[in-house]
């Protein structure tokens, strides 16, 4: 839990940021991890890769929206972030994560972004815990409106 958050705000916190996070139209989530010969330990640096990665995914006419989480994990050696992804366009989940894999040698897990199963809310575990950091570029373009998220938040199909 991070330094001056109690209990019980930490889980109201998390679950409104996964509302929030509810109401932007992703394409992909998933986690990209550093290859194991390659520390990067401390949450800035990590940060840092991602958003060169980001810039590498970045084409031309295209706005990319992202929202992620570094975690550091127990060993205080390693680090993985968790993210959700907009504007990457009919790319291939392998497309994606290739970059990744040419940059810094490491694994690269994305998928399709589902609503309904709550990456979301997966993802905004690690904004309180103290071993981690989160960051975030959101373009309006990619928000929902508002009546179609809450519908979506609340595990309803569209269109009912």
């Amino acid at each position: 839990m991070k330094e001056g958050m109690k209990e019980g705000q930490g889980e109201a916190f998390k679950k409104e940021a996964g509302a929030w996070l509810n109401g932007w139209d992703w394409d992909m989530w998933g986690t990209v991890e550093f290859n194991r010969e390659w520390v990067v330990s401390d949450t800035i640096n990590a940060k840092r890769y991602f958003r060169r990665w980001i810039e590498d995914l970045h084409s031309p006419g295209q706005t990319l929206s992202y929202f992620m989480a570094v975690e550091r994990f127990k060993d205080n050696v390693r680090t993985h972030i968790h993210f959700l992804l907009k504007g990457v366009g009919d790319r291939r989940y392998a497309e994606v994560g290739a970059p990744w894999w040419e940059r810094y040698k490491g694994y690269a897990w994305i998928t399709k972004y589902d609503p309904l199963l709550g990456a979301n809310h997966y993802i905004t575990k690690y904004i309180t815990k103290t071993l981690c950091d989160w960051d975030f570029d959101l373009k309006k373009v990619h928000q929902l409106p508002i009546f179609e998220a809450g519908r979506v938040y609340h595990g309803n199909k569209k269109g009912q």
